[in-house]
């Protein structure tokens, strides 16, 4: 048997082996549910990263392609 008690305001109790088992087993699953939440949020960053990367090199080559235009237009006026 093991005392616990997390607020400094309540009784300590006896908790069995069972009931810290059960602890253990919540706050692994809660770890567990909050790795997924940080590699579903990185695997999104890094998505959204290389979009952005995407577009960015894409605005690049459309803005390269109007200055061409622009002197294709001027030269011959």
């Amino acid at each position: 048997m093991c005392v616990t008690g997390r607020k400094t305001t309540e009784t300590p109790r006896l908790l069995d082996d069972a009931e810290i088992e059960r602890q253990m087993e919540v706050k692994r699953t809660e770890i567990q549910a909050y790795r997924e939440s940080r590699s579903e949020v990185s695997d999104r960053r890094e998505r959204d990263r290389k979009l952005r990367n995407t577009l960015k090199a894409l605005q690049f080559r459309l803005c390269e392609q109007m200055q061409v235009c622009l002197h294709l237009v001027i030269a011959t006026v």
